[in-house]
């Protein structure tokens, strides 16, 4: 079990990484978008294009470190460049569902981006969402959608997020908002999620912190 592609990429949209030494050791490739408009929590379809540009040009396509969680949309962009069956499994505390309809003028945020992928990908047949908040859940018009909500110590097991999966891809996305403010501090109201808890769900817990995987995302690296 191992990803498709191999590498780290860091995307520079907010000088998040700069400080980030320890992950800067690590063989990587950078992008930057610091001076990119009209791009913070919501993208203009513009922007947007650009994003889709320069990943398509990296090299590095095994993990992904977006930045703050402004930019989670972008994971809809790497959804797109998997080109078999998936299952997407969301490490959240929020659904980044906030969308009933989507037409022409509507832009994508970083909380609507799992809506549009259900729209627009159809490589997508299951979406597994793990840590928001039951006060973060809004309603699921989506049977392919599972929404495990942790509001206090309750966790999912790993039997439950595996029956749940029929796919032999999965691409990971993770916001570090799931986890407890004891842990790590972000921009958002954050869960309670412990990174005992994280690390050892499937598919972190085998080959290190990656399995069978179209892609991997992580947000908030503070």
């Amino acid at each position: 079990m191992s990803l498709l592609y191999s590498g780290l990429t860091f995307l520079n949209f907010d000088d998040t990484y700069l400080l980030q030494n320890k992950l800067h050791s690590y063989s990587h490739e950078d992008i930057d978008f610091s001076h990119l408009e009209h791009a913070n929590l919501y993208c203009e379809t513009p922007s947007l294009k650009r994003i889709k540009r320069e990943l398509y040009r990296r090299k590095q396509r095994g993990i992904t470190f977006i930045g703050s969680g402004n930019y989670h949309y972008v994971s809809y962009l790497l959804l797109k460049e998997i080109d078999e069956p998936f299952s997407l499994i969301l490490f959240d505390h929020h659904t980044d569902m906030n969308l009933k309809e989507e037409n022409e003028h509507t832009l994508i945020s970083c909380g609507s981006w799992v809506s549009f992928a259900l729209q627009n990908n159809q490589k997508l047949k299951k979406v597994i969402i793990i840590g928001p908040s039951s006060l973060t859940i809004h309603s699921n018009d989506y049977s392919c959608v599972e929404v495990f909500p942790i509001d206090t110590t309750y966790e999912v097991s790993t039997h439950t997020i595996l029956s749940h999966i029929h796919t032999d891809t999965i691409y990971v996305s993770i916001d570090k908002d799931v986890l407890d403010s004891k842990v790590t501090i972000t921009n958002w109201d954050q869960g309670h999620m412990k990174l005992s808890t994280l690390v050892n769900y499937p598919p972190l817990s085998i080959s290190y912190e990656l399995t069978p995987s179209g892609g991997f995302s992580v947000h908030r690296y503070f």
